[in-house]
């Protein structure tokens, strides 16, 4: 007859003990690597790289429009420019933030409500949670005859992109993305009112943008 051999308790805890600790040192290891991979990858301008790229270039690499011929580059009187905020991020308030800020410094919301961007997308549609969009870059809708005032607006941003669309009215959309941060201090000189506006670095003329896209929908001012 065999004789079972007597369990040791101890022995196998021992064991036990060691296979974790290599679990766990192996599992160390391989976060260490992955992270030292990706530090790589980010300090040789692999991952990042193309993000960086766009806000090196002007307006964002988004193509905009020059300032029309014959303009004196003096910025626009807040008050004749009326705005509609929308908000594209998850953050709840921001965007009743921004034009909130936005009236005091004497511009002019077409309504007193803020917009969720879905909705002003998909205006048939229910505003869930799961419907949202969300932009990375806060972005000025403007149309070919409001140009200087999508300037004199933009230019209180250090985020914003100005998005030339088709429509031919005066109003002007503030979407705001998660890109924003804060609005330029009132006493920034860059936007004072003797600082003429100056055309962005390689717009084109308005006349000659073509295929541009559809406007969101609103009441025409």
């Amino acid at each position: 007859m065999t004789i079972p051999e007597q369990y040791d308790e101890r022995a196998a805890r021992k064991v036990f003990v060691r296979n974790r600790q290599k679990l766990v040192f192996s599992i160390a290891v391989a976060v260490l690597t992955v992270a030292m991979v990706v530090a790589l990858l980010v300090f040789y301008g692999v991952i990042g790289k193309q993000d960086r790229v766009e806000e090196a270039k002007p307006n964002f690499g988004v193509a905009a429009p020059c300032l029309p011929d014959g303009f004196d580059g003096k910025r626009i009187d807040p008050a004749q420019i009326t705005i509609r905020t929308s908000n594209a991020t998850k953050y709840t308030g921001l965007a009743r933030a921004v034009q909130d800020e936005l009236v005091n410094r004497g511009y002019t919301p077409q309504d007193k409500s803020v917009f969720d961007y879905y909705r002003l997308v998909n205006p048939q549609a229910e505003v869930k949670s799961e419907n949202v969009i969300v932009l990375s870059r806060t972005t000025i809708y403007f149309g070919a005859n409001a140009i200087p005032e999508a300037y004199t607006l933009g230019s209180l941003f250090t985020d914003a992109t100005l998005q030339m669309d088709d429509r031919q009215d005066k109003l002007i959309d503030v979407v705001i993305g998660t890109s924003f941060y804060n609005l330029k201090s009132k006493s920034d000189a860059s936007i004072s009112d003797d600082a003429p506006l100056a055309n962005i670095t390689g717009c084109l003329p308005a006349a000659s943008m073509q295929n541009l896209p559809k406007a969101l929908g609103h009441t025409a001012v």
